[in-house]
């Protein structure tokens, strides 16, 4: 398990929450892509239930307990849910979020996102999760919905090079605003 270091927060930290049907492994195209610019903590969340989604929020709190200053949170289904909890029970703690067809946000803790959020959905994913994505979007302040042509619901996982950059896309100007102001 990784555990943030004091010396990490010089970056960008990066939280990566995967969904029900995946591991910390997905986000092993995503780590390559943002390692000379970013910390990436991905944790091996629990699973399914109100139980785990608890646990899951304390191993987010746990893993980025020395880091000082607001992460970001890069999201996959189920992950979204975890990433929902955390910035509304810990609002300081999360900078942006950015997720790829969140599911398990409710309307209450959508309204309650007060920090940048970005919604992603793929137009060939099942129909329930485009809902769920446009639900939240809805509900989200801050935030809109990306609608990503042709790809499926796991396309975080079998279409990284198509996903990723619009997540860096979202993500880096908002964790290094200095770096990417309008000429």
């Amino acid at each position: 398990m990784y555990q943030a270091q004091e010396t990490d927060t010089e970056r960008p930290v990066l939280v990566c929450l995967h969904g029900s049907a995946s591991s910390s492994g997905m986000w092993r195209d995503f780590k390559d892509l943002v390692r000379d610019r970013a910390t990436v903590i991905a944790p091996d969340l629990t699973g399914q239930g109100r139980r785990a989604l608890a646990d899951d929020v304390q191993t987010v709190l746990r893993q980025t307990g020395a880091i000082s200053r607001p992460f970001h949170i890069v999201a996959h289904a189920r992950g979204a849910a975890v990433a929902a909890c955390v910035a509304t029970l810990y609002p300081k703690r999360v900078a942006s979020i950015v997720c790829f067809e969140p599911t398990g946000i409710s309307q209450f803790q959508a309204q309650r996102l007060r920090m940048p959020v970005r919604l992603l959905s793929g137009t060939r994913s099942w129909l329930a999760a485009r809902q769920a994505a446009e639900k939240t979007a809805a509900h989200v302040t801050d935030g809109g919905l990306l609608k990503m042509v042709g790809l499926r619901h796991m396309a975080p996982l079998t279409h990284p090079h198509l996903v990723n950059p619009v997540f860096l896309d979202f993500v880096l100007p908002v964790a290094m605003p200095d770096q990417f102001k309008a000429a």
